[in-house]
C-alpha cells in the first residue's frame, strides 16, 4: 500500500503489449530489462506529453489560445516535470491524470446551463472529471486533493441553485 497499483497496471499492459508485438514480429527471447526500461521510460514520457496537450486545451478553455500556449510552454521547461517524465515513475500519470480531471471540471464549470440545474452535459463532465481524480489517486495518493475542487464546483451549483440539488444528478 505504499504505492498505489496504477502505474503498475500500465506497465504490465504496455510491456504485454511489447511482448506481443515482439511475437508477432517473430524477434527472439525475452525483452531484456533495458529493452523493457525503454518501454516503461517511454509511455510515461508520452504521458508527460500528453499532459502539455491537456494543459494547452484546459487554459485555452479559460482565456484562450495564447493563455492555453503559454501555459503548456511553462509547463514544457519545468524541470521538475521534464525530469520526472523521463523516468519510470509516477509522478507524470498522475500529472497527467490531475490536469484531466481538472480540464474536465474547468470545461462543466463553463458550460451553460438552464439556470434551474447543472445540464446533463456538466453533470457527465463531473462524472469524468471524478473517474480521472480516482484514477489519479491510484497513480499516486496525495492526488486525491483534486477531489475537492470537483467538491467544490457542485457546492457552488447547490450554493446558486438550491433547487438543482433536488435533482438526482
Amino acid at each position: 500500500f505504499h504505492w498505489p497499483s496504477l502505474t503498475f497496471y500500465v506497465f504490465a499492459g504496455v510491456l504485454g503489449a511489447a511482448s506481443g508485438l515482439r511475437e508477432l514480429l517473430g524477434l527472439p527471447g525475452e525483452m531484456t530489462f533495458s529493452g523493457q526500461a525503454l518501454v516503461t521510460r517511454g509511455t510515461i514520457a508520452l504521458c508527460g506529453t500528453l499532459t502539455l496537450v491537456v494543459l494547452f486545451r484546459a487554459g485555452q478553455r479559460i482565456a484562450g489560445d495564447t493563455i492555453g500556449l503559454l501555459t503548456a510552454a511553462f509547463l514544457a521547461v519545468a524541470l521538475l516535470h521534464v525530469r520526472e517524465s523521463h523516468f519510470a515513475m509516477t509522478d507524470a500519470l498522475m500529472t497527467l491524470l490531475v490536469w484531466t480531471a481538472l480540464a474536465f471540471l474547468v470545461t462543466a464549470a463553463l458550460t451553460d446551463s438552464d439556470g434551474v440545474r447543472p445540464s446533463r452535459r456538466q453533470t457527465v463532465l463531473c462524472a469524468y472529471a471524478g473517474l480521472a481524480a480516482g484514477l489519479a489517486t491510484s497513480t499516486k495518493y496525495n492526488a486525491a486533493a483534486v477531489g475537492v475542487a470537483i467538491a467544490a464546483l457542485q457546492l457552488v451549483w447547490v450554493w446558486r441553485r438550491p433547487s438543482g440539488a433536488l435533482s438526482w444528478r
